[in-house]
């Protein structure tokens, strides 16, 4: 944001301890970082008897730095950047050095900004869902439960200038599926607080902090800090938290591209506000001389025609990751989103058939004889069908699908799941959705009678 200020309530505070290492700061967890004056956060120093031992400690401390704050964020990322430079780490940098290269270290998308943006993206969908979910036992208690049937949730989230467009889909009770500039990636998530997670992509595990704010989201990955706007069409938000100084257009007027249209202040710095596209502006948010949070919306724009981003700063890259392996692994995971389907969770119609065609042509490359664990998993996503088909069965029911031959029984009743599919895309609105029918589908655990018939 061209280092706009950025003040806010601090909500996670996390300092390094080790040898060599000191900070000096004056804050704590819950205090607010006031829009009034520069306020420094905190200063880490490192010492060490070589200088490459203070800049290796001095590295070290600040990716064990976490500060998380709502409605702002720290320059935390530019430095760790900046101890990277070759000028930095020989020493030769002079005072006029950082005014030459601090627009480009700006511009640069920082590290693991795909990670930060699949993270905002899995965070916005787990809210949404949340709020469904208890309109739902809401709307229940009166006797009349609702829910929408919706596959999934469409996210649009805005980093460095760039819109990215998100299909998100819960697949299992940690997994996640999202689709975003024609890539496909898979996502394990553990969630450790509110504000902590651990994200596996592409089979590695991330460190993951973040804090919504008012249309925005600071997240911390592996100690880099991104700041994630909540993108909707046509709108122009305020940078940080502020007070609204001129507003230079008015409804109908027409704007280009980076045009300023709005001019805040904060912490005595005046900061303009530029249109990100060409459009028409359809209605003024703020007032002149109002107090206005960071994120919060200025402005809304008519977008004039459907053209690209006109941010400098280069696009993001989305790493599918998805190697699946051998023909056994590709089967194995094909199967648990064949669960998925049955469990209720987010499996279009569309892809459920080419699911249950996948896993065929998969397991037709495993040799005979490898193929044991993968009939013991079709006997078990088979068991599941039937029982959500047939809640009460009687012992000898269930004692008989499992017995010898039940394997050949499998192979035939798989393409049943593509009907499955197709049956599910259309069940009219009002069935429970996937998190109540989840539960569902464990009868071993719980025996209960159903609240309906996914």
């Amino acid at each position: 944001e061209g280092f706009a200020p950025a003040p806010g309530t601090v909500t996670v505070f996390s300092l390094p301890t080790g040898p060599g290492i000191r900070v000096d700061t004056g804050i704590a967890a819950g205090e607010v970082i006031p829009p009034d004056y520069d306020s420094m956060v905190a200063k880490v120093i490192a010492w060490g008897r070589t200088r490459p031992e203070a800049l290796a400690r001095l590295r070290c401390a600040l990716r064990d730095t976490t500060v998380l704050i709502q409605g702002g964020t720290t320059i935390k990322s530019f430095l760790l950047d900046l101890l990277e430079r070759p000028e930095v780490v020989s020493g030769e940098a002079d005072t006029q050095w950082l005014d030459r290269v601090s627009a480009e270290l700006a511009e640069a998308p920082a590290q693991h900004a795909d990670v930060a943006l699949l993270s905002t993206a899995i965070e916005v969908y787990d809210a949404e869902e949340a709020l469904e979910r208890a309109s739902f036992f809401a709307s229940a208690r009166g006797g009349r439960p609702r829910a929408s049937h919706v596959v999934g949730r469409s996210v649009e989230l805005g980093y460095q200038g760039h819109t990215y467009a998100f299909e998100v889909s819960q697949v299992g009770r940690r997994r996640y599926r999202l689709e975003v500039a024609d890539s496909s990636v898979s996502v394990q998530l553990d969630r450790l607080s509110d504000h902590q997670s651990r994200p596996e992509v592409g089979g590695r595990r991330h460190q993951v902090s973040s804090v919504a704010g008012t249309g925005n989201y600071l997240v911390d990955v592996d100690g880099f800090s991104h700041r994630i706007m909540r993108d909707e069409a046509g709108l122009v938000r305020a940078p940080a938290p502020a007070v609204v100084v001129t507003v230079n257009v008015a409804a109908g007027d027409e704007v280009e591209a980076g045009d300023t249209v709005v001019v805040v202040e904060s912490m005595k710095m005046e900061t303009a506000v530029h249109a990100p596209q060409a459009g028409t502006v359809r209605e003024i948010l703020a007032a002149v001389n109002s107090q206005v949070d960071a994120g919060a919306p200025l402005l809304r724009l008519d977008q004039v025609d459907d053209e690209a981003d006109t941010s400098d700063a280069p696009s993001v890259e989305f790493a599918t990751g998805d190697d699946d392996g051998d023909a056994r692994t590709k089967a194995h995971a094909l199967l648990a989103d064949l669960r998925a389907l049955i469990a209720g969770y987010d499996v279009s119609a569309k892809r459920g058939e080419a699911l249950t065609a996948d896993y065929l042509a998969a397991r037709a490359e495993v040799p005979t004889d490898d193929q044991t664990e993968l009939r013991r998993g079709e006997i078990a996503l088979l068991t599941i069908f039937a029982d959500l088909c047939d809640p009460f069965p009687q012992p000898a029911q269930r004692r008989g699908g499992v017995g010898r031959g039940a394997g050949a029984q499998s192979a035939r009743a798989l393409p049943y799941l593509s009907a499955l599919a197709r049956r599910r895309a259309r069940t009219p609105a009002g069935v429970v959705p996937g998190p109540v029918a989840a539960g569902i589908a464990a009868p071993q655990r719980h025996r209960a009678r159903p609240h309906c018939c996914a």
